[in-house]
């Protein structure tokens, strides 16, 4: 989410994604912020951290799909209480 947020880096041509935002548009501002037209590098490398659990396989696969991912819906479908 910082990545996401005023933050311009052209001196990299990686970024690590701790965990996944619930929205498919942060995701790409974050991304965007090594994808800049004066950057040297021309291919741009994107690792995210996940486990194997439902939930993230299920926001990875919403933000894949361009979709916002409501963690409510989401444990009201799967029978999960928070």
């Amino acid at each position: 989410t910082a990545g996401s947020e005023g933050w311009n880096c052209v001196a990299t041509n990686a970024m690590m994604f701790y965990s996944l935002n619930y929205s498919y548009r942060m995701m790409e501002q974050a991304e965007g912020r090594i994808d800049r037209l004066n950057t040297t590098y021309s291919d741009l490398e994107y690792y995210i951290l996940s486990s194997k659990a439902k939930i993230d396989r299920d926001v990875h696969k919403a933000v894949m799909n361009k979709k916002q991912f409501n963690a409510s819906n989401w444990a009201r479908r799967s029978g999960v209480i928070f």
